[in-house]
């Protein structure tokens, strides 16, 4: 007999809780990539593409890096958040939602 939990298909989400692990992110990426977010950028990341998005914006043109290093970085930056959860079985793209309640399967 198989368990209900066990059958449902997992969403594409970092599953973020909202305990200050979305805070702590934005911190390390503001650091990693010498950036400021502002809070109401912030709260307009939905998904991984927002936020690859407003990185990309953020960086000057001198310090611009190749975007697939960009993507790079900021998913070792996030995963590196999650370590110890399931961090590495997380297949990311620009869907990926940070929080169980704006992902979509």
């Amino acid at each position: 007999m198989t368990s209900w939990c066990f059958a449902r298909k997992r969403r594409n989400s970092f599953y973020l809780y909202g305990d200050g692990d979305d805070v702590a992110i934005i911190q390390d990426i503001e650091r990693g990539f010498a950036i400021k977010i502002t809070d109401e950028e912030a709260e307009a990341i939905r998904n991984f593409g927002d936020l690859f998005d407003t990185v990309l914006a953020k960086i000057d043109e001198e310090n611009r890096l190749d975007d697939i290093i960009v993507w790079q970085k900021l998913e070792d930056i996030v995963k590196r958040q999650l370590s110890g959860r399931y961090a590495e079985k997380i297949k990311v793209d620009r869907k990926t939602s940070f929080f169980l309640r704006d992902a979509v399967e």
